[in-house]
């Protein structure tokens, strides 16, 4: 029974998150329950978790340098680059820890730089008398402003 309920809570994990909020994905609940008006999607203690970025890929910046550091960028450890063609950008990284997620456009002749520092954590909730995980900031935005 708890090699089931792991590989459920692992499927569920992989199956990523189709959610605009910074929260838990709501993709899919393990259970729901009425009298207590809760639902729980992670059943099982994530310890990483699919990370959406937002970035502007337009005509102007139709490929976006993307890095991922751990901790802040001046550390320089980096556990993710790529350059991204699309607006969104999903990548699994271990969760508890900090981030810092830097975009790079560019404006005429010049380079923007957009770093976002977070962390990227998980959090325990009771609902129905069995534990449950949500994940938070599970999305960040490297867009432009407008």
């Amino acid at each position: 029974m708890k090699n089931f309920l792991l590989i459920l809570g692992l499927t569920l994990i992989l199956c990523g998150c189709k959610n605009d909020v910074i929260s838990t994905s709501e993709a899919g609940y393990v259970f729901y329950d009425e009298d207590e008006d809760c639902r729980c999607v992670l059943d099982v203690e994530p310890d990483s978790y699919e990370l959406t970025i937002k970035l502007s890929v337009d005509n102007k910046n139709k490929k976006v340098p993307l890095t991922i550091y751990n901790g802040n960028m001046e550390n320089g450890f980096v556990v993710y680059s790529d350059t991204a063609k699309t607006a969104t950008v999903k990548v699994d990284l271990p969760l508890n820890r900090n981030y810092t997620a830097v975009a790079k456009y560019l404006n005429d002749k010049d380079t923007i730089v957009v770093p976002v520092y977070f962390k990227y954590d998980k959090s325990s909730y009771e609902c129905a008398n069995h534990p449950c995980w949500k994940v938070k900031n599970n999305v960040v935005s490297l867009k432009l402003k407008d």
